[in-house]
């Protein structure tokens, strides 16, 4: 009997944090992690203060199962 050996699903979540500017303003920026078999296996923060930009990165690199290993060199390249 055969069976079929399947991957595990990697989802990236977008996650916040809270910075001090240089002006001493309060400013919120999004970034990603990777989870892989319900662990943190990547992340990337303060991508950008663009909540959608941010939650359309996690979708796509969802759907795409971008692994996390290529996380941070995918975001350089979408940045640039």
């Amino acid at each position: 009997m055969n069976q079929a050996i399947t991957k595990p699903a990697i989802t990236y979540h977008v996650v916040y944090q809270e910075i001090t500017t240089e002006y001493g303003e309060t400013a919120r920026t999004y970034g990603l992690q990777a989870y892989a078999d319900g662990d943190v296996a990547a992340q990337v923060l303060d991508i950008s203060t663009n909540p959608a930009f941010v939650h359309k990165l996690a979708k796509r690199y969802t759907k795409h199962q971008l692994s996390p290993y290529h996380l941070h060199d995918a975001v350089c390249d979408i940045l640039e």
